[in-house]
């Protein structure tokens, strides 16, 4: 995902730890924007287990809280080689950025 990224958006921050208000991690963020408050995960095959999505849906749900916003990418977003959503995802990114610069 990283090198999909890279040209298209200035550089991420890279494995970005997510605190909450007590200093307990929330989360270690794939690929973010921490000023922008957005994030990208790439979820592998082992995230369909329903134990683990159910960990990801609750930690992604606290990351909401916390006033993230997670784009997942899945293999599948990959077939076309990542060009639908890393729109996705540059679309996001403008759209935060034009909300802090505001």
């Amino acid at each position: 995902m990283r090198l999909l990224i890279v040209g298209a958006l200035p550089e991420p921050v890279l494995q970005h730890e997510v605190f909450d208000a007590t200093g307990l991690l929330v989360a270690r963020l794939d690929i973010s924007w921490p000023l922008l408050k957005l994030g990208v995960e790439y979820d592998g095959e082992h995230h369909d287990d329903p134990a683990q999505h159910e960990r990801d849906r609750v930690r992604r749900e606290r990351l909401r809280a916390l006033g993230w916003n997670v784009i997942v990418v899945t293999r599948d977003d990959l077939r076309d080689g990542g060009a639908r959503i890393l729109q996705q995802i540059v679309a996001a990114h403008r759209r935060y950025a034009s909300w802090t610069a505001a």
